[in-house]
C-alpha cells in the first residue's frame, strides 16, 4: 500500500514517521528464536518465520509455542495470522488466539481439514477452540479426526465421534415445493413439510439427481418425494426416512418416459395413501425402477376403501421390488397392474397384513400386453382380521387374467386363500401355505397350473434330446406343438423319454354323425413307444371330459380304463390313425376349431 512521503529535507518527527510507515507494511524476517529475543519489536510489527507469519500483540493470551508465542525481549506476544495452517486438530483445538483475532467467516486449516469461523453468538457450531473461537468442520467430513479424534488406539475418542454425528438443530420446515435438478443431491438434513403441494420435486429433465439421508416429516396431505416430469433419469432415493400421511414416493403419470428410478434402503411410512407407488399405467416407456430393501409400511390412517399398498406398480417397464420389509399395509402389500413388464417381486417379507399379500391385476389386454410376473421367496403373513383374503390373486374379470406367471417358493401364511391363480397358465411351485381355507385356487376355467416348464407362444417341438436323455419335468404349451420330441441320435442307439406334458389341440367336425377323425393328439409312428394316462377336456357343447390308459407298442394301440363325463358327441374313441395320435368323435352338429386340451402322464419314448 503506497503512503505519502514529504520532500526533502526532512524533520527529524517526519522521517520517524515515514521508517514507521515502512515498518508497519513490509514483514521482518527473522527465525523464531530472534523474534522472541529482539527487543525492537512493537504492538502492529509482522514477522516472518519458518513457522509462519506472526503479527506482534500486547501480552494477554495463554501462550502455548505454536500460535501463540510469548517474546521475552519485547514483553509482547506473537500470535500467528489466521490464514496460517496448523499442524494437527489438536493443535487447532489447543489455539489459545482469542475470538478477536478472528472474523465470522475466516476460514482456518489443520491436517487438511478446513473450519468456518461461526458468530460469537452461534450455538450450532461443531468445536470450540481453547481461545474460545467457535469453528464449523466445513464439509461435514465422515471423518472424526476432522472433529477432534485422537485415533491413536488410547484416547477415549467418543465426544469427537459424537460431534461428528449429533445434530440436535430443529429441522428445516418447507412449505413449497423443491425442485432437485441434474446432478443435485439433498443430504443428510431433517425437514418437515406442512404444506399440501408436493415437498420434494424431480425436476423436469434431472439426470443423478438424489435425495439421501434425510428424515421427513409431512403432515399436510403432500406428497413427500415425488417424480411427475417429463426425462428423469437416474433418480435416486437412498437411506431416507419418511413419515408421511400421503405418498412417501410417488413416480407418476407425467414422469413416463422416466428411465431409471431407485428407491434403496429407506424406511417409509405412509399413513393414508402408498409408501411406494409407481404409477405409469400403460404407457409402456417408463423403466428400470427398483425398490430394493426398504423398510415400508402403509398405516391404518384411511379405510381399506383408500390407497395403502406398502408397493405399488402400475405400467413400469422393468421393475424389482425385492428385500424389502413390510411392518403394515391397508390394502395388498404389493399391487401390479397394467401394461407392465419385465417385472420381479422376490425376498419381501411382511406381517400386520390387513388384505391380500400380493395382488396382480388383469392387463394381459393393454397395450403393449403385460408380461408374466415372476414371484419368489417372499415370505408374507396376515394379521388374521377379516376374510376373503389372499396370499397371491391374479385378479381375473372381464379383460381376462395376467398370463404365465411363475410363483415359487413362498411362505404365505394367515390368507383365507393361498394361491388364486386367475382362469390362465401359470407356474406354482414349492409354496408353504399355513392356515388357509383354500390352499389353491384357479378360478374361471381354461386355466392350467404346472410346476415345470411352461412355453409362451411356442414352441414347434416340446423337447429336442440325443440318445438316453430322460426329461421328467412336465412341459406345458400354450399352443399346439407340431412335434413332442425329437430325438436326434443315430436309430440304432437308445432314444430318449418323456414323462409329462400338456397342451390345447383344436379339432373340427361336418356334423354327419358319423365316426371322423376329430384332433390330431400327437405323432405316435413306429419310432414311438407310449405307455401312460392321457386325459382330454373340451370346450364345447357339453365340456367333454375324456380319460384313459393308452399304450403304444409302434404297431398297434390299446386303450383301456377309461373314463368319461358329457361326451363331446355321440360317441368318443382314441386312434391309431397315420402316424398319430388322433381323437375321433361322431356329433351330430358341425363344429370347427374346437379347442381340446391334452394332458399326459407316463413314458413317451422316441427313437429317430
Amino acid at each position: 500500500m503506497a503512503f505519502s512521503v514529504p520532500p526533502l529535507p526532512m524533520s527529524g518527527s517526519q522521517l520517524k514517521s515515514v521508517l514507521d510507515a515502512i515498518r508497519t507494511r513490509e514483514p521482518l524476517s527473522m527465525s523464531v528464536p530472534e523474534m522472541i529475543a529482539s527487543p525492537d519489536l512493537v504492538d502492529g510489527d509482522l514477522c516472518v518465520t519458518a513457522a509462519g507469519m506472526f503479527t506482534v500483540r500486547a501480552a494477554g493470551a495463554i501462550a502455548n509455542a505454536t500460535s501463540v508465542i510469548d517474546l521475552t525481549g519485547s514483553g509482547l506476544q506473537a500470535h500467528l495470522l489466521a490464514r496460517m495452517p496448523l499442524g494437527t486438530v489438536a493443535v487447532l483445538l489447543a489455539d489459545t488466539r482469542p475470538a478477536a483475532d478472528f472474523a465470522a467467516g475466516d476460514i482456518l486449516f489443520a491436517q487438511g481439514f478446513a473450519y468456518r469461523v461461526a458468530p460469537a453468538g452461534a450455538s450450532d457450531h461443531d468445536l470450540t477452540t481453547a481461545g474460545g473461537t467457535k469453528l464449523y468442520v466445513v464439509g461435514q467430513p465422515d471423518d472424526p479426526a476432522a472433529y477432534g479424534a485422537e485415533r491413536d488406539g488410547a484416547t477415549d475418542d467418543a465426544a469427537p465421534v459424537q460431534r461428528m454425528l449429533g445434530d440436535t438443530a430443529d429441522p428445516a420446515r418447507i412449505a413449497s415445493l423443491v425442485s432437485i435438478g441434474s446432478r443435485a443431491t439433498l443430504r443428510d438434513g431433517a425437514f418437515v413439510n406442512e404444506a399440501a403441494t408436493p415437498m420434494l420435486d424431480f425436476a423436469t429433465g434431472s439426470q443423478n439427481a438424489r435425495v439421501e439421508g434425510v428424515v421427513i416429516d409431512s403432515t399436510a396431505g403432500a406428497t413427500v418425494i415425488n417424480a411427475n416430469a417429463a426425462g428423469i433419469r437416474n433418480g435416486r432415493v437412498m437411506n431416507a426416512t419418511v413419515d408421511a400421511d400421503a405418498y412417501g414416493v410417488l413416480v407418476n403419470y407425467a414422469a413416463a418416459d422416466i428411465e431409471g428410478f431407485w428407491t434403496t434402503f429407506s424406511d417409509i411410512h405412509s399413513d393414508d395413501a402408498d409408501a411406494i407407488e409407481i404409477n405409469l399405467p400403460d404407457q409402456g416407456t417408463g423403466k428400470y425402477i427398483w425398490s430394493l430393501g426398504n423398510l415400508l409400511s402403509a398405516g391404518q390412517g384411511s379405510t381399506v376403501t383408500t390407497a395403502g399398498f406398502a408397493v405399488g406398480l402400475a405400467g413400469p417397464q422393468g421393475h424389482i421390488t425385492a428385500l424389502n420389509q413390510i411392518r403394515e399395509s391397508r390394502l395388498e402389500a404389493i399391487h401390479v397392474e397394467d401394461g407392465q413388464k419385465r417385472g420381479i417381486v422376490a425376498l419381501n417379507t411382511g406381517a400386520g397384513l390387513q388384505h391380500d399379500g400380493i395382488r396382480v391385476l388383469n392387463r394381459e389386454s393393454t397395450d403393449p400386453e403385460a408380461d408374466g410376473l415372476v414371484l419368489l421367496g417372499n415370505h408374507l403373513r396376515h394379521d388374521g382380521a377379516g376374510s376373503g383374503v389372499y396370499g397371491v390373486r391374479f385378479l381375473h374379470d372381464g379383460n381376462g387374467t395376467l398370463r404365465h406367471n411363475i410363483t415359487l417358493a413362498n411362505y404365505l401364511a394367515g390368507f383365507d386363500i393361498g394361491v388364486s391363480a386367475g382362469s390362465s397358465d401359470q407356474v406354482v411351485g414349492a409354496n408353504v401355505i399355513e392356515g388357509a381355507t383354500i390352499g389353491l385356487q384357479l378360478l374361471n376355467g381354461s386355466g392350467r397350473i404346472t410346476d415345470g416348464i411352461l412355453f409362451k407362444d411356442g414352441p414347434d417341438v416340446l423337447a429336442e434330446a440325443k440318445d438316453r436323455s430322460r426329461i421328467d419335468t412336465r412341459l406345458v404349451s400354450d399352443t399346439t406343438p407340431a412335434q413332442v420330441l425329437n430325438h436326434t441320435g443315430a436309430g440304432q442307439f437308445p432314444g430318449a423319454y418323456v414323462k409329462s406334458f400338456a397342451y390345447p389341440v383344436y379339432g373340427s367336425h361336418t356334423g354327419s354323425e358319423t365316426l371322423e377323425d376329430f384332433a390330431e393328439i400327437f405323432p405316435m409312428g413306429a419310432n414311438e413307444r407310449i405307455a401312460g394316462r392321457i386325459t382330454l377336456m373340451a370346450h364345447a357343447q357339453r365340456h367333454c371330459f375324456f380319460s384313459a390308459d393308452i399304450l403304444w407298442d409302434g404297431a398297434t394301440l390299446t386303450v383301456q380304463n377309461m373314463v368319461e363325463m358329457n361326451r363331446l358327441g355321440w360317441q368318443t374313441e382314441l386312434a391309431a390313425s397315420a402316424g398319430k395320435l388322433m381323437l375321433r368323435v361322431s356329433i351330430a352338429a358341425a363344429y370347427t376349431d374346437v379347442r381340446v386340451d391334452v394332458d399326459f402322464d407316463g413314458v413317451y419314448y422316441s427313437r429317430g
